[in-house]
């Protein structure tokens, strides 16, 4: 089987989901984006490369992808168990 590369924001949810253990139902695509946008910023901020999720197929390198992703599952994570939320 062949591990493909991020190619959609739609793609980049999904794993996102799977890796953090978390249901649409709990975190929405709206709530997801907004974590996901946070994520690039911070990726831009550490590399000094913008993070691509805008065009289709998104052209990203698989170490970038993994990144915004294990960043935004950090965030999900956060966000689903409500730190920081009074």
């Amino acid at each position: 089987m062949a591990i493909t590369g991020i190619t959609t924001l739609a793609g980049l949810r999904t794993r996102v989901r799977l890796m953090a253990g978390i249901e649409q139902q709990e975190l929405d695509n709206e709530t997801l984006d907004i974590l996901i946008s946070v994520a690039t910023e911070w990726f831009f901020e550490q590399i000094g490369t913008a993070y691509d999720t805008t065009s289709v197929p998104m052209n990203n390198a698989s170490a970038y992808d993994n990144a915004v992703m294990y960043y935004s599952c950090y965030l999900a994570s956060i966000a689903q168990n409500g730190m920081g939320i009074e």
